[in-house]
């Protein structure tokens, strides 16, 4: 037991940012057993319910939704597709006729430091995997500006071909980066 603790006495831990050196990709990162689900948007709050309420599953997060044929569309993204087809699949589907959901798919996060303060990551990324293999399709993307990570998704067979690519050009984007907070 610990007593007599002084409130001045404490531990202050803080970040402090090297710009003369930081590079924005600190790591890149692949993982498999991804799925997705496209729902109805106007179905998208009894799916919340459903999955966090009923089911207690959080494992999932929300992309960008798009418009097809007059009707809004929410992409649901599974951290544990597998999980989802065994346990889930036939509820999600209930819930929505025309709801589809992909298996297969891999996520690659590139997670750094202050990239949103540097022009040409994001890009330098993408014009990495497409100089290699330019067949190679990106399926969906997410950028978290608050937390300075990127969220890339594609085929599980093409998740180690992202990874490398974008690993080879870490170099360039770590330049940009140094440039664009050297003009500052």
């Amino acid at each position: 037991m610990v007593t007599n603790i002084s409130p001045d006495e404490k531990t202050i831990i803080k970040r402090q940012i090297d710009n003369s050196n930081s590079s924005p990709v600190k790591m890149v990162t692949g993982r498999r057993g991804f799925a997705i689900l496209e729902v109805k948007q106007s179905k998208r709050a009894s799916l919340y319910d459903f999955l966090e309420r009923i089911k207690r599953y959080n494992e999932f997060t929300e992309l960008r939704s798009y418009i097809k044929n007059d009707v809004r569309t929410a992409k649901i993204l599974f951290f544990d597709g597998n999980y989802v087809e065994e346990n889930l699949s036939n509820d999600l589907i209930k819930i929505d006729e025309k709801a589809s959901i992909e298996y297969g798919l891999a996520s690659v996060t590139l997670i750094g430091d202050r990239m949103a303060d540097a022009s040409g990551v994001i890009a330098a990324a993408y014009e990495g995997i497409r100089e290699n293999h330019s067949d190679l399709v990106i399926l969906d993307g997410d950028i978290q500006r608050p937390t300075s990570s990127v969220l890339i998704i594609v085929r599980e067979e093409d998740r180690d071909k992202c990874v490398s690519d974008i690993h080879e050009k870490r170099v360039e984007m770590n330049r940009n980066k140094q440039q664009s907070l050297f003009k500052k």
